[in-house]
C-alpha cells in the first residue's frame, strides 16, 4: 500500500511564494534617502506615490534581515551543493516582524532535494505544537515525535516516494523545517537537521 503523501507547511497555507533574491543592493543610508522622499510626497499630498514607495522600501528592509539571516545556513554536506537563500513572503508581510528565509541543497546526482527554512516569529507555532501532542501523532502513522537540543518536532516520511518533513519548534518563536524529496530514507532528513547549530540559532533575533 502506498503512503500517503507529505503536505509541506508551505503547501498547506496556499499562500506562501519563494523569492529567490540577490543580496540586497540597497543600505541602510540609501533606505534613509528614500524614507525622506516618501515625507516629501506626503507633504505634497502624493498620498498613492507614497504608499507605493513605502512598499517597496519595507521589501528592501525584509532584504537586508534576510542578508543578516543567510550566514546561519549550514554549509551543504559533502556530494551536496546550494544557493544563496531566499525569502519567503506573502502579501501584507513585508510589513510584519516576521521573516521566513530557505535555503535549497541539491545532491551532485541531481537526484533528490532538501529545503531548510526557518520561520522566525512563525503564527503557525501554536498549530504544530498541538501536532506534537502523543494522541495526536498516534492518529497519523508515518509521523513520530523528535527531540533535538531543546527543540521538540515531529518527522514524516514517505518511503514510496521519499518525500519527507521534519519539523521543529525552537525558544517557541522559530520553526525550524527541514522538506525533502526523492530521499532514500528518513535518516537523510535528520542528518540535515543535524547540520543546524541550533544555539546560534537560538540566540538569533532578526534585526
Amino acid at each position: 500500500m502506498r503512503g500517503r503523501p507529505i503536505l509541506s507547511l508551505a503547501a498547506a497555507t496556499g499562500l506562501l511564494f519563494a523569492l529567490a533574491l540577490p543580496p540586497p543592493s540597497a543600505t541602510a543610508r540609501d533606505l534613509a534617502v528614500q524614507i525622506e522622499e516618501v515625507r516629501r510626497l506626503v507633504l505634497e499630498k502624493n498620498f498613492v506615490t507614497a504608499l507605493e514607495d513605502l512598499k517597496f522600501i519595507a521589501q528592501q528592509i525584509q532584504d537586508l534581515r534576510l542578508a543578516e539571516v543567510q550566514p546561519l545556513f549550514p554549509e551543504p554536506p559533502p556530494g551536496w551543493e546550494t544557493a544563496p537563500a531566499g525569502r519567503t513572503s506573502r502579501e501584507g508581510e513585508s510589513w510584519s516582524r516576521r521573516l521566513v528565509v530557505r535555503k535549497t541543497y541539491l545532491p551532485e546526482s541531481g537526484i533528490g532535494q532538501v529545503e531548510i527554512i526557518y520561520d522566525f516569529f512563525s503564527p503557525l507555532i501554536p498549530a504544530i505544537s498541538i501536532s506534537l501532542n502523543p494522541a495526536y501523532l498516534a492518529g497519523d502513522p508515518p509521523a513520530e515525535a523528535i527531540e533535538f537540543p531543546d527543540a521538540p518536532g515531529r518527522l514524516r516520511f514517505n518511503p514510496d516516494t521519499g518525500e519527507g518533513e521534519l519539523v521543529l519548534i525552537l525558544d517557541n518563536r522559530i520553526l525550524v523545517t527541514v522538506l525533502g524529496r526523492g530521499l532514500p530514507n528518513r535518516s537523510a532528513l535528520r542528518d540535515f537537521a543535524r547540520l543546524v547549530s541550533y544555539p546560534v540559532l537560538k540566540a538569533f533575533t532578526p534585526p
